[in-house]
């Protein structure tokens, strides 16, 4: 309350008293924008509505053009379309009217504002040519700060949701009745993937615990942040060394689960994690998936089908689409794990990969040039840029090129000779596992294994 009344004095005194152009300290380079040689060859450019310069990383500058000292909101929306590949003319319909004074005390107050809001991942500022007068707005765009600070927002959610229902994390590391024994009896931990839970792994768990395997599971938010599941399952792990210094256990886990335990082995102090002896993946996106890029939410599917009787604050406590994100092949997650050390002696990897997808090459074929040939249908024209790009990709659901989720390219993990491709679908191991008794049998032997 004391920072909200102390931001409000702030903003009150400068829509009264203060002038953008008198403005001295931290924010005075973020607001006036001095006369730069860019801004000045930007401003001697009047047929240019906008101009989208990229930055260093995952960050774009974007500079729109005002007329008369004013801003069209409609001209920003469209150059921040572009600068998001988005096609400009089929948003045009649906873009607001309406404009913003650059030199009101109200713009300036408002950037404040805003750029105290985002902290730097999202930056306002007015441009000024050599006469002083404002050229244009502009903003900084740092999209993978943006998506640290939505990320962080939304932990707080979760976390105001927890305090609200008086529950407690109930994502751990479980162990069956019996994981103390002998150190030569094989443990397998079991690692659930996206959208999933260790219920979902029962079938495994069941078939390990016959071939007298101990067991455990791992749960953790199925769409939360994949950094901070690892990061846990690596604390959960270093609890169980200290409680069980002599025991070793084999993480085996699906899909998403297989990066969790790679940030985990990975990503961490090696110390925490030297209980483990081998990583077992089956069916995960070691260099993530195309599927991701496609921005729909399968939280909000996973509400309507499900038929568990679930809270729908359980859908918040499970993630809020962080995950997704984080499985696009290009995100930081994949590149900061794809350039991570493996040379781990005592840790030995395994990858298994399905290749039984949902579709064949010709239908897959059929289907790119059906939506291709009807990109201007209204529900595909803003995504036109991107379109192309996207289906060309897609050998995640093709048969004998990927599991109907992971392609069998993006499954391999550089540098592990013990890598496997068997025929079948990415939920086998959760659903279907009677079915794939070859599938089986390669986690069983390589569970059971002495070396």
């Amino acid at each position: 309350m004391n920072r909200a009344c102390t931001l409000f004095a702030i903003l009150s005194l400068a829509v009264h008293v203060v002038r953008p152009h008198d403005v001295e300290g931290p924010y005075a380079s973020d607001l006036p924008g001095q006369a730069t040689a860019e801004i000045v060859e930007f401003a001697q450019a009047p047929s240019k509505l906008y101009e989208i310069v990229p930055l260093d990383g995952d960050a774009t500058r974007v500079r729109i053009r005002s007329h008369g000292g004013r801003v069209r909101w409609r001209d920003v929306l469209q150059a921040l379309a572009a600068a998001e590949q988005l096609d400009e003319a089929a948003l045009a319909p649906y873009l607001p009217e309406g404009e913003v004074r650059l030199d009101a005390s109200y713009t300036f107050a408002t950037m404040v504002a805003l750029n105290l809001a985002f902290d730097g991942a999202v930056r306002f500022s007015v441009q000024r040519g050599e006469d002083d007068r404002p050229v244009g707005v502009q903003l900084d765009i740092d999209r993978e700060a943006l998506r640290n600070k939505l990320n962080r927002l939304k932990a707080r959610v979760r976390e105001e949701v927890m305090d609200w229902q008086g529950r407690e994390q109930a994502f751990e590391l479980k162990l069956e009745d019996g994981w103390e024994r002998s150190s030569d009896v094989p443990a397998a931990i079991l690692v659930h993937g996206y959208t999933s839970s260790p219920a979902h792994l029962a079938p495994l768990r069941d078939k390990l615990r016959e071939a007298g395997v101990v067991t455990g599971t791992f749960g953790y938010p199925n769409d939360g942040p994949i950094a901070v599941s690892g990061k846990q399952l690596a604390d959960a792990l270093a609890d169980l060394h200290r409680r069980a210094p002599k025991r070793k256990v084999q993480l085996v886990a699906h899909s998403m689960g297989g990066l969790v335990s790679r940030v985990a082995l990975e990503l961490h102090d090696r110390e925490l994690t030297k209980s483990v002896a081998r990583l077992i993946t089956i069916g995960t996106p070691h260099r993530g998936t195309a599927l991701a890029r496609f921005p729909v939410s399968i939280d909000a599917w996973e509400a309507i089908v499900d038929k568990r009787d679930n809270q729908w604050t359980d859908y918040i406590l499970d993630g809020l689409n962080e995950s997704r994100l984080d499985l696009r092949p290009e995100s930081e997650l994949i590149q900061q794990l794809e350039s991570a050390s493996r040379a781990q002696p005592r840790v030995r990897y395994s990858v298994i990969i399905g290749s039984q997808g949902l579709i064949q090459a010709a239908e897959a074929e059929r289907i790119r040039g059906m939506i291709l040939r009807r990109r201007e249908h209204p529900a595909l024209r803003a995504i036109r840029p991107k379109l192309a790009g996207y289906l060309a990709d897609l050998d995640e659901i093709i048969d004998g090129k990927g599991d109907g989720i992971v392609s069998v390219q993006r499954g391999k993990l550089a540098g592990v000779e013990d890598t496997v491709v068997l025929a079948f679908p990415h939920n086998a191991i959760a659903s279907r596992l009677e079915e794939h008794e070859e599938l089986l049998q390669a986690v069983i032997a390589r569970v059971t294994a002495r070396n």
